[in-house]
């Protein structure tokens, strides 16, 4: 079941390296307290010129001090074939990123996605999003 679910569209789908995607989770609306699954949502251009994408992701989902995460979404074979869902110039990446988070209704959480390829801005990078489940 879904507990939460926001996508963000990168302007014109360039995103620069000094712009965050900025997320605050307010636990008041949520039903029940429990531990549940982070999930980080990509979408991409046609034009998105690489193989992966490198984010680093700032949260506070452990207590009220942040900590950083790096990862790595694979966003292509080694033939250069696109994964993900989708038809046409579009494809939908959905990437576990923590999972049996503790929430709870007594605080909200943050989570800060920055992007730590060369190009900036960097193209075909169409919506970010995190999920909960």
């Amino acid at each position: 079941n879904e507990l939460y679910f926001e996508y963000i569209e990168i302007d014109k789908g360039e995103w620069c390296r000094d712009s965050s995607i900025d997320f605050n989770i307010d636990t008041i609306d949520f039903e029940q307290i429990g531990d549940y699954n982070l999930f980080i949502e990509l979408t991409t251009t046609a034009i998105y010129p690489y193989r992966d994408i490198c984010l680093n992701i700032e949260h506070n989902l452990k207590d009220t001090i942040f900590s950083n995460d790096s990862i790595m979404i694979k966003l292509a074979d080694d033939y250069g074939r696109r994964l993900g869902a989708g038809v046409g110039s579009l494809r939908q990446y959905s990437v576990p990123f923590k999972s049996d988070v503790h929430l709870n209704t007594f605080r909200n959480y943050n989570l800060r996605i920055i992007h730590l390829m060369g190009d900036d801005p960097l193209k075909g990078v169409d919506n970010i999003g995190i999920r909960i489940l």
